[in-house]
């Protein structure tokens, strides 16, 4: 029998967690139908698909309701210019809010670059104000 992993115990182990489980879930690619559901099984997913699964991951971990992740979708731009190409005019990333006794943490977590090698944490990238609804 296999023991199940301790939870965890602050914002950025359920971070490392959300992402490690996404990460094994899914590899990047854009040449199927968008689908969210998740089996278990690893497949092809994209951006919409990482960021919902690894906000579903953190939300449905959180334990005492401290931390919540929600998904934005933002305009995608690479040195200032937005693609021509529909596939990349937009990107799903999350935004996790941990409320913690030294105050509230904001963590733009993006999954997708995260399974690419790339780093999670997009702040310098994010302009303007993120709200939560």
């Amino acid at each position: 029998m296999q023991a199940r992993a301790a939870a965890p115990t602050s914002p950025d182990d359920l971070v490392a967690l959300a992402l490690r489980a996404t990460s094994s879930a899914l590899h990047f690619g854009l040449s199927h139908r968008t689908r969210l559901t998740f089996d278990g099984v690893e497949r092809e997913g994209n951006c919409v698909e990482y960021a919902e699964l690894f906000a579903s991951i953190v939300n449905r971990e959180q334990g005492r309701g401290n931390v919540r992740a929600w998904v934005v979708r933002s305009d995608a731009a690479i040195l200032g210019e937005t693609s021509k190409n529909p596939a990349w005019k937009d990107h799903d990333w999350v935004l996790v809010v941990a409320r913690t006794s030294e105050g509230t943490r904001r963590l733009y977590v993006d999954p997708t670059l995260y399974d690419m090698g790339l780093g999670w944490d997009i702040s310098r990238a994010v302009l303007g104000d993120v709200r939560t609804p």
